[in-house]
């Protein structure tokens, strides 16, 4: 399972980056319609599952480089 995947309150999750499997299982499990990449490369892992699994896949990379 995803590492630190806790949930927030009734409609939201937060967690480490899901791989191809873990997205099966938080659609089928948990009903998740909607995933947050925060991670270019682990969200262009699992963008294609997402689109068959139909959930809305976004990704917002965020860059560590200026700090």
């Amino acid at each position: 399972m995803i590492k630190r995947f806790i949930r927030v309150n009734k409609d939201l999750y937060r967690g480490g980056a899901p791989g191809v499997d873990d997205v099966f299982i938080l659609r089928k499990k948990f009903g998740i319609n909607k995933i947050v990449s925060l991670d270019q490369g682990a969200g262009d892992k699992i963008n294609e599952i997402c689109e068959k699994l139909g959930i809305e896949h976004i990704i917002i990379p965020l860059e560590f480089s200026n700090l």
